[in-house]
């Protein structure tokens, strides 16, 4: 499913890997959007008012202009893409962000999960917590659909932005959840 206007009313906005958090003033694209968001957008578009929806893959074809974006955001989407894949992934995004444009990716943070489980070796409640959401999707690849595939830490963060033409801003716990990174990095480069 694609729901595409003309491209020059476009958002220069994309929020990659949306799911079901459809969001306004950004281009929302996800390998699978909700058939519940596909229904709402195809039988009533005015519910979605500005928004636009994209079902596909970004390694399949060039969905939008070079240097079309001025900030990508990336929720929960990087550890279920496998570490393979993610150079080209970020390569891809790197081509549709504008010089100087801005990237936002929140992930787990690898190393805080392991630090809480050895901080709290006897607290079965704990450890349970973090088994539970994180690690056993993770180490098991089961969380629906879409299994955890790679695991991110401040270093690796670097690593892969670095190496595909961004600038890390800043790196810090998301304000949203006690496990995970929000990671702004900066183009500074094509890569």
């Amino acid at each position: 499913m694609k729901i595409i206007r003309n491209i020059a009313g476009m958002p220069h906005r994309l929020h990659f890997g949306c799911g079901s958090d459809i969001r306004e003033g950004f281009v929302n694209l996800d390998i699978h959007i909700p058939p519940f968001c596909v229904k709402v957008a195809e039988y009533n578009p005015s519910h979605f008012g500005d928004y636009w929806i994209i079902e596909g893959n970004i390694l399949d074809k060039p969905y939008f202009p070079p240097e079309w974006f001025t900030a990508i955001h990336a929720n929960c989407v990087f550890e279920h893409i496998h570490l393979d894949e993610i150079p080209t992934i970020l390569y891809t995004l790197n081509k549709m962000l504008h010089k100087d444009g801005i990237l936002c990716i929140i992930v787990p943070d690898f190393t805080i999960l392991a630090r809480t489980m050895l901080e709290n070796k006897n607290d079965i409640t704990t450890l349970r917590r973090v088994t539970y959401e994180f690690l056993s999707p993770t180490l098991s690849g089961t969380q629906g659909d879409t299994p955890h595939k790679s695991i991110w830490t401040e270093e690796t963060a670097k690593n892969w932005l670095g190496s595909e033409g961004f600038k890390i801003q800043s790196i810090k716990p998301y304000e949203g959840h006690w496990a995970k990174l929000c990671i702004i990095a900066k183009k500074v480069t094509n890569s």
